[in-house]
């Protein structure tokens, strides 16, 4: 039975991967280096990502808890927060809190 689910899988996999790479590379083709709320913030979040994403900062520094969580890109909170303009206070508090985030 699994032999026949085998590709089930295969198949949803390779489109989410698709719809990934479709986002990245609609996000690469804009002019602004920073992110879209509408494209990029997602359900799956964390509670501090989410906030990031829609720029709520206050809000967002109540959970920095979730500061190693990364999103459904790979993007870390710092990562997000640079890419949607947070203040500097905000960047150089999750620098304090997660000083390994700017590693690769």
């Amino acid at each position: 039975p699994l032999c026949i689910l085998t590709p089930y899988f295969t198949s949803r996999k390779k489109e989410q991967n698709k719809t990934k790479q479709e986002d990245y590379a609609r996000h690469k083709q804009t002019e602004k280096m920073t992110l879209s709320a509408e494209e990029f913030a997602d359900k799956d979040d964390s509670l501090l990502l989410q906030e990031i994403k829609l720029q709520k900062w206050e809000a967002a520094l109540q959970h920095l808890d979730q500061i190693r969580t990364p999103d459904v890109f790979g993007n870390l909170p710092l990562h997000a927060a640079i890419g949607f303009n947070a203040p500097d206070s905000f960047i150089f508090t999750l620098l304090e809190k997660y000083p390994e985030a700017t590693r690769v």
